[in-house]
């Protein structure tokens, strides 16, 4: 019987932190966001350097309240802070692979193809013996060899509905803000099995 795979999912969008732990790629066992909207309204739209002030002030509890939800203890020499670049995913493969980790999610698609490449050339064999799954689906994750697995979701829409969203919330009385069902908003999102992972 294989044992089951585990991944904690990390985002930071530009008003929202977010964490999950998902089981054997498909069973979303924990599913934590953060908001700043609400903050963000304050100033009529997002301010980067408070989203990211505060994207570091809420990102431990986001994680360990996902963890605690899915019934799981939080192992921090498996989580690799990296920036979006090919390039970090490359200088951290070395560490991943000497942390006994088995498989990775990584929240930018540069960076998984970076982390791909820099694992290949450490003699890791993707998908054999590490599977990586990456999260945009762009162009990145179909010109790597082996092709990268990845969620597949409409980055422009992600875009397009959230300033309508925030602009609409700007826009409305502090009254209708309360009643406003409009800001949940599930977006079509997928799951394209590639190369790397089995």
């Amino acid at each position: 019987m294989e044992k089951d795979i585990l991944i904690l999912a990390v985002e930071s969008s530009c008003d929202e932190t977010a964490a999950a732990v998902v089981k054997n790629g498909r069973e979303v066992l924990s599913n934590i966001i953060s908001s700043q909207i609400a903050l963000h309204t304050l100033y009529g739209g997002v301010v980067p350097e408070i989203a990211s002030r505060k994207h570091i002030e809420a990102i431990d509890g986001v994680i360990t309240q996902a963890l605690q939800e899915a019934g799981k203890d939080f192992d921090e020499k498996l989580i690799f802070e990296t920036h979006d670049s090919y390039a970090e995913g490359y200088k951290q493969s070395q560490a991943i692979a000497d942390s006994g980790a088995k498989a990775a999610f990584v929240s930018d698609d540069g960076v998984a193809a970076g982390l791909l490449n820099g694992l290949t050339d450490h003699g890791v064999k993707v998908s054999d013996e590490f599977q990586i799954v990456a999260s945009n689906n762009t162009k990145a994750t179909e010109i790597t060899r082996p092709k990268l697995t990845t969620i597949t979701q409409p980055l422009y829409d992600l875009g397009a509905v959230s300033m309508r969203l925030l602009t609409k919330l700007m826009n409305s009385k502090d009254e209708d803000k309360e009643d406003d069902e409009s800001k949940d908003v599930i977006l079509e999102h997928g799951f394209e099995k590639r190369q790397s992972t089995r």
